[in-house]
Order: C-alpha cells, then sequence, then structure tokens
C-alpha cells in the first residue's frame, strides 16, 4: 500500500499509530489510544456519577430504616413508636436521596445544556 493509499484509508505514512497530514491541514491528526474528553463530557459523566449517588442514598436508607424496623418490632414488647420511626427514617433517606438528585438535574441543565432546546416554551 502506498503512502497516497493510507491517507485515503485514515492513516498517516506510518499507518495507523503516527500523525497523518492531509493536503487540506497541515495540522496531525493524532490517533491515539485515549481520546481527549471534553468539558461537556466531563461534567456528563459527573451528573451521572451525582445521580446515582442520590439513587444509592434512598436504596441503602430504605433498607437501613426497614431493617432497623424489624430489629425494633422483634426485640422490643412496645411496638407503639416503631411504626414512626420506620417513617422518620424512611422520610429522611427519600429527601437526602432527592435532594442530591436535585443536585445532579441543576447542574446538568445548567452547564451542561443551557440550549433553547431544554427550556420549556413559557408562553
Amino acid at each position: 500500500m502506498c503512502q497516497s493509499e493510507r491517507a485515503k484509508a485514515g492513516g498517516g505514512p506510518l499507518g495507523n499509530h503516527g500523525p497523518d497530514y492531509t493536503r487540506s491541514s497541515r495540522r496531525p491528526r493524532r490517533h491515539g489510544i485515549v481520546d481527549a474528553v471534553n468539558y461537556d463530557e466531563f461534567i456528563s459523566d459527573a451528573v451521572k456519577v451525582v445521580e446515582a449517588t442520590g439513587a444509592a442514598i434512598m436504596i441503602f436508607g430504605g433498607l437501613t430504616a426497614l431493617v432497623g424496623y424489624g430489629v425494633t418490632v422483634a426485640r422490643s414488647p412496645g411496638r407503639g413508636d416503631a411504626y414512626g420511626k420506620l417513617r422518620q427514617h424512611l422520610g429522611r433517606a427519600i429527601l437526602l436521596g432527592l435532594e442530591v438528585l436535585i443536585m445532579g438535574d441543576i447542574v446538568r441543565t445548567i452547564i451542561v445544556a443551557p440550549t433553547v432546546e431544554v427550556w420549556p416554551c413559557w408562553g
């Protein structure tokens, strides 16, 4: 394969591992193993982590509240307050998880996609 055929196939003079100089551009096109991550991709990935954290808080908080309720019902003879504590612990877990999810939504809406298509038509 000659050099012009390699350029048409996407590789430079060194195959797919070296810089690719084309006639229209004198800047080398790099074919590396790791592509550069731009700002939007990084923030999108960070928002996904925040959303997963919010979901995990709700799941683990709910499971902890249910296990605590089961232990309280099994051990104590006076079970009158167990249901109230279950509701408090579930409410705390849900509220904290939702706050984290809302934080991720705010970051995604304001930083990642501040375009007209994201905002609803208000009138």
